[in-house]
């Protein structure tokens, strides 16, 4: 997924839009491969996984938008941002369906103490969450900045 991630940002140019396509392309086989992991495995931790790689996923779709939106390309912005936005929702869902299930109790029926992992992991969740609405901010705006093709 990283690879993916980073031959994505590696291969845009800014100056050649068709660069573009073949950064989308490294992202949507990230998302392929997502799925495919998804549907395919039986860990226990496979929805709160999934939750992750989507989160990163969606963050690299926005990193690309971002790029792309501070070159002034609005209207390529808005194919990434486009996937970015509801994948960041989809891994908000997932995490919050895999961590809602029931803290796992000892031989005595008390909760088990965490390694304060869970405590890194749920700072990430907020701040992702906190984050959200910038990304759909970002899409308005790349939207608001193209011109007008309406025939007036």
């Amino acid at each position: 997924m990283d690879s993916l991630f980073h031959l994505a940002t590696f291969v845009l140019d800014l100056q050649n839009a068709n660069t573009c396509d073949d950064a989308y392309i490294y992202l949507t086989k990230a998302e392929e491969a997502i799925q495919a992991y998804s549907s395919s495995t039986e860990d226990e931790n496979a929805g709160k996984n999934v939750a992750t790689y989507l989160r990163c996923t969606s963050g690299a779709y926005f990193n690309v938008a971002g790029s792309l939106y501070k070159g002034e390309k609005y209207g390529l912005a808005i194919r990434f941002l486009k996937r970015a936005c509801p994948l960041a929702e989809a891994s908000l869902e997932k995490y919050e369906l895999a961590t809602s299930k029931p803290a796992a109790k000892n031989s005595n029926g008390k909760r088990e103490q965490t390694d304060g992992n869970e405590d890194k992991d749920q700072d990430v969740w907020a701040a992702h969450k906190a984050q959200l609405y910038k990304r759909w901010e970002l899409l308005g705006v790349c939207y608001g900045k193209l011109p007008d093709r309406k025939v007036s």
